[in-house]
């Protein structure tokens, strides 16, 4: 019996060596760029300088540097100049491309090579994150912005990302157990035994059990969504971007979808007082049917000429607004 014990106890000691020494190893020569925390289920690292080469869909390989401040807001340009904020998820906020690269620093050089007009752009948001995750964010640094106008970058899943009983039936179990939902005009967070354990400090930071996590939870048939589900998260998803459309009342704010599917722009127009700047997708679909080259390795985002066109696009349709 004590041979036994000795056995399970060294294999036991040599499985939980291997583990962190892999999770040792990621930190250290694979970073990661986001971090916990506790009600918005995950942030951007604070002062992050990070470099790597990335790889497109098409196997062109590139350098991305991707940097943070100290409260993990993406910002560049001096703090004085006219200052222009970005809402955004995982097109706007993840290290696809280099900083200087994404769509909204190629709209920061277009305004000072074509206008002479110097500015600081401040982007909030983080991979994979929902409507509610974005205005959470927002409430914490409104006091730390002051911006001339809001560009905020939607995204089509952004209606399953503010659902919960959705994203149960088509999410990855490792991003809904930590996201928080709005209902009822209250905060909840899903209440399974797996995603309170998820939802642990450092259980949400491990590489390795989060991908143990999803590889055992993933599901491999996309459940369908019925028209009241759908419908539901289409309420619950304009309440919340009307509370980020009160935080800075008298302000304008822009619209983009990054995805090239249709939404209602009718309502975010007319509802929410929303601009929606056509010209991205127009842009991009042009693009798309000439075959140029213009995603990421995933087929999903955007690679540097992806980034590119999204960037002269908004330039082009805020200057048609005379917004400069």
């Amino acid at each position: 019996m004590k041979k036994i014990f000795k056995i399970i106890l060294f294999n036991g000691l040599i499985i939980l060596g291997l583990f962190f020494s892999v999770e040792l190893y990621l930190n250290i020569f694979d970073k990661n760029h986001l971090k916990h925390d506790y009600e918005l289920g995950w942030v951007l690292k604070d002062n992050l300088n990070l470099k790597k080469t990335e790889k497109d869909f098409y196997g062109n390989k590139y350098s991305v540097e991707f940097t943070t401040q100290k409260n993990g807001i993406i910002s560049y340009g001096e703090e004085n100049n006219t200052q222009i904020l970005i809402i955004g998820d995982s097109f706007s906020a993840d290290p696809y491309v280099s900083i200087n690269k994404m769509w909204h620093g190629v709209l920061k050089d277009k305004l000072k090579k074509d206008l002479n007009l110097n500015v600081n752009i401040k982007v909030i948001g983080a991979g994979g994150y929902g409507t509610l995750q974005q205005y959470l964010l927002l409430k914490r640094f409104v006091s730390e912005l002051n911006p001339k106008l809001i560009i905020f970058q939607f995204c089509t899943n952004d209606f399953n990302n503010n659902y919960l009983d959705i994203e149960k039936l088509t999410g990855t179990i490792n991003q809904y157990s930590r996201r928080p939902y709005l209902s009822d005009d209250k905060i909840i967070y899903s209440d399974g035994y797996i995603s309170k354990f998820l939802r642990l400090k450092y259980i949400g930071q491990s590489r390795i059990i989060n991908k143990i996590v999803f590889l055992l939870f993933q599901k491999k048939n996309k459940a369908t969504i019925s028209d009241e589900l759908l419908e539901n998260s289409k309420i619950v998803t304009y309440e919340i971007l009307n509370k980020i459309r009160q935080i800075y009342p008298k302000k304008k704010y822009y619209m983009f979808n990054c995805n090239l599917d249709d939404i209602d722009q009718k309502s975010f127009t007319n509802i929410l007082n929303f601009k929606i700047l056509n010209s991205v997708k127009r842009d991009l679909l042009i693009a798309k049917q000439t075959e140029k080259e213009i995603y990421y390795k995933d087929g999903g985002h955007y690679n540097e000429l992806g980034n590119k066109i999204i960037g002269d696009a908004i330039f082009n349709d805020l200057i048609n607004a005379n917004i400069f």
